[in-house]
């Protein structure tokens, strides 16, 4: 060795750069992703019975006549007053909108079958997977489910829950969508007032 001093800096450099083999790393990675989404699945896919029941798609309210005049007084009124400023296509679209409003409000609601599952909630014949679906809540008072969906055209679905007990369906839905404070918005709450 001391007649060759180029062999110890080259076993020392061959011994300190030894890599250890790449499958020392693929169990643990491997074990670990299938350790967490095991984790997931068993968080989103609890395994509960479905929950089924009947109701009326939303409440049916008699209306007075004296409702129907008042409608159709303040729709006249309306109409004059876009007619007096030149403005026939709103006058239209007023009594258009009213006629569409009134025989909305005095339909007889349909009643549905309802279903929640660890896959999705139906209402009828719709149905509403989980993934399209951000939120819940539960207005204990008015016994209501609402979820709040990802869709522009139906970012609030209301679902009545009749006499469902309402933790049965809190315990269902918690394991796969969080539960926030939501309420029916505004308008819609200002229109039922009106009576439609």
């Amino acid at each position: 060795i001391a007649s060759h001093p180029n062999v110890l800096p080259s076993f020392a450099g061959g011994f300190w750069n030894k890599k250890p083999p790449l499958e020392r790393y693929y169990v643990p990675v491997v074990l670990f992703f299938l350790a967490l989404l095991s984790k997931t699945h068993h968080a989103t896919i609890p395994p509960m019975e479905p929950i089924q029941w009947k109701a009326y798609e939303y409440e049916y309210r008699e209306r007075p006549k004296d409702w129907f005049w008042a409608v159709g007084i303040v729709a006249l009124s309306l109409a004059i007053g876009a007619i007096l400023i030149n403005n026939i296509l709103l006058a239209i679209l007023i009594i258009v909108g009213t006629v569409a409003l009134t025989f909305g409000a005095i339909k007889k609601p349909v009643e549905l079958e309802y279903e929640i599952t660890p896959a999705h909630i139906k209402a009828g014949e719709e149905i509403f997977p989980y993934r399209e679906l951000k939120a819940f809540g539960i207005n204990e008072e008015e016994r209501k489910l609402f979820l709040k969906s990802k869709h522009l055209t139906y970012p609030l679905i209301i679902i009545p829950l009749a006499d469902l007990p309402i933790e049965s369906v809190r315990e269902m839905l918690e394991h796969v969508l969080r539960e926030e404070d939501i309420d029916e918005p505004l308008a819609q709450k200002f229109m039922e007032y009106l009576g439609f």
